[in-house]
């Protein structure tokens, strides 16, 4: 193993005491555990406690609606503003999951369900579940890249689908004109949210599968030369496609974040107390403790998901990174990517590291990451006539 890749194992461990350390001693654990009890939140509020009748599945999700209710029921702005990002952030890293599960061929088998990987998530962390996935996703060798045309077509749809618990969750009882009970089903409903898009990428795919089909057998009527120039790389272009889509919707919520913190003229709401952990910012007396304590737990788990994708979006590039010549930087390269990555006249490594730790901060992780998967998905098709090895890892040619 690589000593860069044992990062994300570091960052996977540190994760562990960093987020649930501070849930511990600051009493969050004990608060929600009474709430339960008592079906009471500490604000006041009444906490639904029984879904599926089921003791065990109603605890856990109790836990999480007590959670989330504290973050979304529009007490404190900031709050709402760090779920926002942090939600799409992690949206849009499940779309990296699925696409690498619905590839073509034999998988581990652990790349094949991102819907209960984000459930996951959802319950332990992200920043204790991403950068091992990461990990596991860079080191793997496929023998398969290649996606059904009908696949690749259902991950936007699929995607916006699934979304819908999500933007529903994070509108406060009084601006969405309905009660906490309501609001709490809806935050129910959320924790489901992967595999509600695992659900919908299958259904789509189904119902669009007869359509690519007649698509196909038009195709082959043609001869093999003129399929490979009217419809190159069919379904990676569609691939692309929603990696750019992936793109733009994470940077287009974390720039809408960011620019209400920076313009909000509440003193309490600045991109400082948003973005930035703040170890003793739980007032143990305040009927909002629960509040603030979440907010450091998704505050903290931001942290570790920004170091992650600067590391796993490196490494995705590494190849193009590598192979830029210093001399002619703009120039021996076509990813405008890479381009302005390896602009600064230093190390092409170093010179790429700030680029993405810059592009984090600016655009968000899930946007960088994205990108580069964009960029990777082009190198892994070559185009006609081009024979790639079999059993390589994303990232390295053999």
């Amino acid at each position: 193993m690589r000593a860069t890749y044992s990062i994300f194992i570091a960052l996977s461990a540190i994760s562990i005491p960093l987020l649930w350390f501070p849930m511990l001693l600051n009493g969050t654990l004990d608060d929600i555990s009474e709430a339960i009890e008592n079906n009471v939140l500490p604000d006041g509020t009444p906490l639904k406690t029984k879904y599926s009748g089921v003791s065990f599945f109603d605890n856990i999700l109790s836990i999480l609606v007590a959670f989330f209710y504290a973050l979304a029921n529009g007490s404190y702005l900031g709050a709402r503003l760090m779920l926002a990002d942090l939600g799409a952030t992690l949206h849009v890293a499940l779309g990296w999951m699925v696409v690498e599960s619905i590839r073509n061929g034999k998988k581990p088998w652990y790349l094949s369900l991102p819907g209960l990987l984000g459930v996951l998530w959802n319950v332990a962390g992200a920043g204790i579940v991403l950068p091992l996935y990461c990990l596991i996703h860079i080191q793997t060798p496929m023998n398969d890249y290649k996606i059904s045309v009908s696949h690749s077509i259902s991950l936007i749809p699929a995607m916006l689908v699934s979304s819908i618990p999500f933007c529903l969750m994070i509108i406060p009882p009084k601006d969405g004109n309905y009660s906490a009970d309501q609001h709490q089903n809806t935050i129910a409903v959320f924790q489901f949210a992967p595999l509600i898009w695992m659900a919908g990428q299958y259904t789509f795919s189904f119902l669009l599968s007869p359509f690519s089909k007649l698509a196909k057998l038009g195709l082959q009527n043609r001869s093999r030369t003129e399929i490979s120039h009217a419809r190159p790389r069919r379904s990676e272009i569609y691939i692309q496609a929603a990696q750019l889509f992936f793109a733009i919707y994470s940077a287009l919520v974390h720039l809408l974040c960011v620019s209400i913190s920076f313009f909000s003229s509440d003193p309490s709401v600045t991109i400082l107390r948003v973005f930035i952990p703040n170890p003793i910012g739980v007032n143990r007396e305040s009927p909002q403790r629960l509040t603030q304590a979440a907010i450091l737990f998704l505050q903290y788990d931001w942290l570790v998901i920004c170091l992650t994708a600067v590391l796993y979006s490196y490494l995705l590039l590494e190849p193009e990174i590598l192979s830029t010549s210093k001399q002619a930087r703009w120039k021996s390269t076509k990813s405008l990517l890479v381009r302005l990555l390896t602009f600064l006249p230093i190390s092409n490594s170093l010179s790429s590291i700030i680029g993405l730790v810059a592009f984090t901060i600016l655009l968000g992780p899930s946007t960088v990451v994205s990108l580069a998967l964009w960029q990777c998905e082009g190198r892994l098709f070559p185009g006609p006539g081009v024979v790639e090895p079999e059993g390589r890892s994303i990232i390295k040619r053999d």
